[in-house]
């Protein structure tokens, strides 16, 4: 459990950070090493982490959006597009919005 904490506090961090400028390297390592725990976890229990892969692709991607690199957020809101698409199917009242959210900003960028 303290790796689920851990990756949902960089998160967190990343969310803050990324409206800095000069500290835009710091919330891309958040978030990788964000990915990469909750990646992990992902593997031995991906009912209870895949989706949260997904989410936190898809706040990776809203920070390249933002700092204007769709050609960065792009891939990231693709793998999060095709990791949410069966939990959305299954669960739209828990993860469709998600799901919208993802879809938006991928038709954003195109």
């Amino acid at each position: 459990m303290f790796q689920a904490n851990l990756a949902n506090t960089l998160n967190g961090l990343a969310a803050v950070l990324k409206h800095q400028p000069q500290r835009r390297r710091e919330t891309e390592a958040l978030h990788r090493e964000a990915l990469q725990l909750y990646r992990r976890l992902a593997r031995s229990q991906p009912q209870h982490f895949e989706y949260q892969v997904a989410e936190t692709l898809f706040h990776f991607a809203v920070a390249y959006h933002e700092w204007r690199q769709p050609d960065r957020a792009k891939p990231l809101l693709r793998e999060a597009a095709k990791l949410i698409a069966p939990y959305a199917a299954e669960h739209p009242e828990r993860f469709g919005k998600l799901q919208q959210d993802i879809n938006h900003l991928l038709q954003q960028t195109r």
